[in-house]
């Protein structure tokens, strides 16, 4: 878990994300859902957790790299 922390760290719209340090992808994903984020921070977050599980469905939504392209 270290390594997706430091990866989610590397991002200035997460390094003080809850779920970022220490990494909790449920965390994370609640944060993202909610009304806080911006559009940039939502689609990190779901970059990260797209990272850590493609396979899951979270909350916050799907990564979508053309969506993100436009951000």
């Amino acid at each position: 878990m270290k390594e997706i922390s430091e990866l989610a760290q590397s991002f200035p719209s997460l390094q003080r994300g809850p779920g970022v340090r220490p990494f909790d992808a449920l965390s994370l994903d609640a944060w993202a859902a909610g009304p806080g984020p911006s559009s940039g921070e939502r689609i990190t977050a779901q970059f990260i957790l797209w990272v850590w599980d493609s396979q899951d469905q979270w909350a916050c939504g799907a990564f979508e790299l053309r969506g993100a392209l436009g951000v």
